[in-house]
């Protein structure tokens, strides 16, 4: 998909994630501040636990979330809205909650392992996504790795957030194309010899 992006900006998105309402709107006028080599993270919560028919696991309404950030930190307060995959902080955490809840400028964070936000960022210069990962985990981390060795900084959006629609399972979830393993070796080695990244350094992502 991303080679054949016509625009000069990408929203790097799973499709079971909803912007607030005007989003595109209120981003659009800022994209001339957006740096190639710069990803503008919207932090990412997910939406649980209620629904129109009553209490329930699953969201398809997508009245049901938050318009603006009040509206979030309200839904937060009330544990209808929480930090996506909290049970998985290296994900996402590195986007660092307590300080967006109060944040009203961008504000930098620094790559950490398996981080996998999602993403407002110039064209020029992207990464693409590794091509033997299929199916569910390792696609977007991947992706992000890579970014992080080219260079790319990570700036977190003071007003924007994403918030994923929870719904039932995935089929193919766990068909990854293969020995997932042997994948992530085949990963390493191309970041070792198009990056230069040293074995010592790749250790840690196993």
């Amino acid at each position: 998909a991303l080679r054949n992006v016509e625009t000069d900006h990408v929203f790097i998105t799973d499709v079971d994630f909803m912007t607030p309402a005007g989003a595109h709107d209120q981003v659009a006028p800022l994209l001339g501040d957006l740096r190639p080599k710069t990803m503008w993270i919207l932090p990412a919560f997910e939406r649980f636990g209620a629904s129109k028919k009553g209490p329930g696991q699953f969201v398809t309404d997508v009245s049901l979330i938050p318009s603006t950030k009040l509206e979030l930190l309200d839904a937060v307060e009330k544990k209808e809205v929480a930090p996506f995959h909290d049970y998985f902080k290296a994900g996402h955490a590195p986007s660092n909650y307590s300080h967006w809840y109060s944040a009203t400028e961008r504000y930098p964070v620094q790559y950490a392992n398996l981080y996998e936000p999602y993403v407002i960022c110039d064209t020029r210069g992207l990464p693409q996504f590794f091509p033997t990962f299929r199916g569910f985990a390792f696609n977007k981390m991947s992706f992000y790795m890579e970014a992080h060795y080219m260079g790319f900084q990570f700036e977190v959006l003071p007003d924007q957030y994403v918030v994923h629609m929870n719904h039932g399972g995935r089929k193919g979830r766990n068909d990854k194309g293969g020995d997932s393993h042997l994948i992530r070796q085949d990963f390493r080695e191309y970041l070792q010899q198009v990056h230069g990244v040293s074995k010592q350094e790749l250790a840690k992502w196993k």
